[in-house]
């Protein structure tokens, strides 16, 4: 795909929208702003239409919903005893068709970044995981002492704090460019980075809904994407 290229969006059907809704899973939480997923999944022959007019209206106009850009964050302790911030770990409720809308966009991306990141990117990747980067680790520290040419091996450890709240939109987004995502594609993601919303829920209380400007919300089905397009080896 050429650079910068604005191709239009296959519109989705009624059947696939039918198998989007049945891929919901019923037992994961969402924002108490949300409908509960079952009803979606249990009334998808009345749903279809509506949303159909949703996700195609998306993929015409360059806008992801604005209703599906916000969260609702729940603080959960990571100690018994919290006292500090760091206490607790955010965990970002979002709505259940704003997610299926994001899966669209990253069946849309899957082809564009398959080929873009190394082979010892395991996150976020299918069939990869923790254990294969543990595998991989122990091989090439056995094959090195192995090696007639070394005594010993270093290792350093970095870990991203807070990787994907520090996501900057351009730089993400002129990536994707020079890997020749579409154009329209990129206004959606443009648009779903942009003016997002969250409040935060503890115990019975919320509180008033805040602007958030950078980061890719936790929780999000592009989060992972947009992660790894950001850790790509653009051109």
């Amino acid at each position: 795909m050429e650079r910068g290229r604005r191709v239009p969006l296959d519109q989705l059907s009624l059947v696939e929208i039918k198998h989007l809704i049945n891929t919901l899973d019923t037992s994961k939480a969402t924002s108490q702003e949300d409908f509960p997923t079952w009803l979606s999944k249990e009334g998808k022959e009345d749903i279809c239409v509506p949303f159909q007019d949703i996700i195609n209206c998306m993929l015409v106009s360059g806008k992801f919903p604005d209703f599906y850009k916000r969260a609702q964050i729940s603080p959960l302790p990571k100690v018994s005893q919290p006292k500090v911030y760091n206490d607790f770990r955010p965990i970002s409720l979002l709505f259940h068709l704003g997610k299926l809308c994001e899966q669209v966009l990253v069946n849309k991306l899957k082809r564009c970044i398959q080929n873009s990141i190394s082979s010892n990117q395991v996150a976020y990747r299918p069939k990869t995981g923790s254990t294969d980067a543990i595998l991989k680790l122990i091989d090439d520290v056995t094959s090195d002492l192995d090696s007639v040419k070394y005594d010993y091996v270093q290792m350093a450890s970095v870990d991203f704090s807070k990787a994907f709240d520090k996501l900057q939109p351009q730089i993400v987004l002129d990536k994707m460019r020079k890997l020749g995502v579409n154009e329209n594609i990129l206004d959606i993601i443009d648009d779903f980075l942009q003016r997002r919303k969250q409040c935060v829920k503890l115990n019975e209380c919320f509180s008033e809904y805040i602007n958030v400007f950078v980061g890719a919300p936790q929780g999000t089905k592009l989060g992972p994407i947009l992660w790894l397009f950001k850790r790509s080896r653009a051109g």
